[in-house]
């Protein structure tokens, strides 16, 4: 904190060392009158000097510039016209009932954290409020707050520059993109600590705040961001799916007939950055025939494709040329901009100024990107694909980095679309092949947590792992402990399999798989459990178990299981399951 205060009224030295001179100036004048005038004098021996930053224009320009930066790079992933957001109006109010403790800003991959930020910056900015954005995803790695800031043409950090606009007055600065330094995608995992120390600066000034943007995903499987997340007192705006009045109203706003949408369509077009890609073929007589994202961007890609080549049809541009170029030197070098350079060796940039005006690449000063990270992944698995390479060869050709987890998991998306049955088998020789690190075993598995709709295929081929008693075959249980996964082997007939077996094995297997289900299909739990009501010596155990986490007080087949139970004696000497049940802090009893 001290220092960051020397770093805004001090010059001539690195913000620690100025504190530290600061601090042993007072040491030696204690008792001392100190005037502005003699504190400069006294400060000459040091090397420091005031520094004139509070209410500089240069730096408030400077401030202006990168936030207009940081719109415009939104403005290019947002659908138009815009959708109201009720998530910017909730961040907005908690900026201004909030002091100090950060705001994150959560939701999934392309779900429209960014627009719930611009929405909400919009309305901030009117208010009067100085805001500095930054986004990391597009910025090199900074080893110091200092640099982060120079990252982006400021000679100061980036809360030193914004109190120095702000002098004082409430002012946000949004870090947008913190997904790019999580261990889970691995794009600059080191530099976490950085903004751990840029949030530390921003205690200095009371009234500056502070919103975090990250992916979902990230937020979970990143142990640091997930700390910070649920420490007492930080705020979190959760960016929910688009809701189906808000996907109707923009599919008819593209001239296209919501009314011949299918569920899984609408489900898919609940993601914002779903419906810029169909709004970019939206005046094509197929527009509606997607059913996976996959095709989604199979159709972008080729439209864009098309529009480049007629934008220069003298000389078409290479367009996959320059997506592939730069997909490979952003996998190689594991950074989501690179620099115009890279176009070098092939003569692309003339292309790729093609592809820019068309949006798919963005330039930012020397450097490029792709319009959104997703493209990136999207771009790179299509790529990878056609290779003839197996998942396995892939990741033993390399060190199997961080950054590889965000490339599997996206190759895995473009499987499971279009070669299921490959995918299965790439899926199960990753899971089985000892010389795979865990941490990319972890990401598959986390990949297959989250799945929605779990197959036959897929759970043979987990039956299959976990018969060869892998050293983490218990994660592959809690990897099927989901409502998805329950009813898919439901569905399959194995939990009832389990149960009616005599192995006690079976039994806790099919206990393990039900308890991911049993607040939300509690009707069901009582269905599978009342066949082996005072029959099974285990089944006190096992009612004790799914009321724990099953919603009795909103089941009544479950209630009765429990009443019968009781009048059985089956809770006896185990009346605290009765307790936990009827009283936990899930529940309430029913009457």
């Amino acid at each position: 904190m001290n220092a960051v205060l020397a770093g805004l009224l001090l010059e001539g030295a690195a913000p620690e060392l100025a504190a530290v001179g600061l601090g042993n100036l007072v040491k030696d004048h204690l008792r001392t009158p100190l005037d502005a005038h003699k504190l400069t004098e006294l400060l000459e021996p040091f090397g420091l000097r005031p520094k004139r930053l509070l209410g500089n224009p240069t730096i408030r320009q400077s401030v202006s510039t990168i936030l207009t930066s940081w719109k415009e790079s939104v403005e290019r992933e947002l659908l138009q016209p815009a959708i109201p957001r009720a998530e910017a109006r909730d961040l907005v109010d908690q900026l201004q009932d909030s002091r100090g403790l950060p705001l994150f800003v959560i939701g999934s991959g392309g779900g429209g954290k960014s627009a719930v930020l611009y929405q909400a910056v919009d309305r901030i900015e009117a208010d009067g409020w100085p805001v500095l954005a930054l986004r990391l995803d597009r910025i090199e790695p900074f080893s110091s707050t200092t640099e982060l800031g120079q990252r982006r043409n400021l000679d100061v950090s980036p809360v030193t520059a914004l109190a120095a606009v702000a002098q004082g007055g409430p002012s946000v600065l949004v870090i947008d993109q913190l997904d790019a330094l999580s261990l889970a995608s691995g794009r600059m995992p080191a530099t976490f600590d950085v903004i751990i120390e840029l949030l530390r600066e921003v205690r200095a000034f009371p009234e500056m705040r502070v919103v975090l943007a990250c992916r979902e995903f990230d937020a979970k499987n990143d142990h640091r961001i997930r700390a910070l997340a649920a420490t007492e007192g930080v705020g979190r705006i959760q960016v929910t799916g688009l809701s189906d009045e808000q996907v109707d109203e923009a599919v008819r706003s593209m001239g296209l007939g919501a009314d011949r949408l299918s569920d899984k369509q609408r489900d898919l077009l609940r993601t914002p950055l779903h419906l810029v890609l169909l709004q970019t073929v939206a005046d094509q007589p197929n527009a509606l025939s997607f059913t996976t994202s996959r095709q989604l961007f199979d159709t972008y890609w080729d439209r864009k494709e098309q529009d480049s080549q007629q934008q220069r049809p003298a000389n078409p541009p290479r367009f996959a040329t320059v997506v592939g170029a730069m997909a490979e030197v952003m996998s190689e070098r594991q950074r989501l901009v690179v620099p115009e350079s890279v176009l070098d060796a092939d003569d692309l940039h003339s292309d790729a100024v093609v592809l820019i005006s068309q949006g798919v690449l963005v330039l930012d000063g020397r450097r490029l990107a792709f319009f959104h990270e997703a493209f990136f992944d999207y771009a790179f698995a299509r790529r990878w694909i056609n290779r003839g390479q197996s998942l396995v060869e892939f990741l033993h050709a390399g060190e199997q980095e961080l950054f590889r987890r965000g490339q599997v998991r996206q190759i895995l998306v473009h499987l499971r679309d279009e070669e299921p049955e490959r995918y299965v088998s790439e899926v199960e020789a990753v899971l089985s092949d000892p010389a795979v690190r865990f941490h990319i075993k972890d990401t598959v598995l986390a990949f297959l947590q989250a799945l929605t709709g779990p197959t036959a295929a897929e759970w043979q081929m987990m039956a299959r792992l976990v018969a060869r008693a892998l050293p983490f075959a218990d994660r592959l249980w809690v990897t099927m402990r989901t409502v998805p996964w329950f009813e898919c082997l439901d569905a399959e007939g194995v939990i009832a399999g389990w149960l009616a077996s005599r192995n006690p094995a079976d039994h806790a297997h099919a206990i393990e798989v039900m308890l991911g289900a049993a607040s939300e299909r509690a009707d069901r739990m009582a269905e599978l459990l009342a066949p082996y009501a005072g029959h099974a010596a285990d089944y006190p155990a096992w009612l004790s178990w799914i009321t724990r986490f099953g919603n009795l007080h909103k089941s009544r087949a479950l209630f009765e299981l429990v009443r019968a139970a009781i009048r059985r004696g089956d809770y006896q000497d185990i009346e605290h399951a009765l307790w936990i049940a009827a009283h936990g802090p899930r529940h309430r009893q029913v009457g």
